[in-house]
């Protein structure tokens, strides 16, 4: 079981290279189509309701009211979300909440993902989305903001992390998706 639990990490480890590379050079395919993304960030957190009931963290969504159509290929944009709601729940102690927001944003779709957890350290805010940057609590390697920047950038979107207001606590991240203009 042992055995198994480590060749499974090193495989995402190796998978994450690969995007990175594929990102980075512009190689990455995309296999775009229109997705209503209301449904889309409603199923990416429904899927991980388990876990963060099992660690003890409130998982709430707040969609916007009407149709918010993108293209965009949704196993990517899906793993954009899962990094950032894994390193959500990571850090955010029991009895507290991780949020998953979807709003219009002009012509984009903004997707929030924020927490009551420590929040993201100050030394840390202009490297974040940069490649094997990570906390020292970390359990990863450093890629997936990375990956998550550039898979945001391969669709014409944009990751960022507004450094919060003094005296707030938890982390935020916003991912802005253009949204289609039919």
């Amino acid at each position: 079981e042992r055995v198994l639990s480590q060749a499974q990490t090193l495989d995402r480890v190796v998978e994450d290279i690969r995007v990175a590379a594929l990102a980075e050079t512009g190689s990455l395919v995309l296999e775009r189509e229109p997705l209503e993304l209301g449904a889309f960030v409603a199923d990416v957190t429904r899927d991980f309701g388990p876990e963060a009931g099992g660690r003890g963290v409130r998982l709430c969504t707040d969609v916007a009211a009407g149709d918010l159509i993108t293209e965009i290929d949704d196993i990517r944009v899906r793993q954009v979300l899962v990094n950032l709601l894994t390193n959500s729940l990571l850090y955010t102690p029991p009895g507290g909440e991780t949020r998953l927001d979807l709003v219009r944003d002009g012509e984009y779709a903004r997707i929030e993902i924020s927490d009551t957890g420590p929040g993201i350290p100050r030394d840390l805010t202009n490297t974040l989305f940069e490649r094997f940057t990570k906390s020292s609590e970390s359990p990863g390697i450093g890629l997936g903001l990375a990956i998550a920047r550039d898979l945001a950038a391969a669709h014409g979107g944009t990751i960022e992390a507004p450094v919060p207001a003094a005296g707030s606590e938890g982390a935020l991240i916003r991912v802005n998706l253009p949204l289609s203009s039919v």
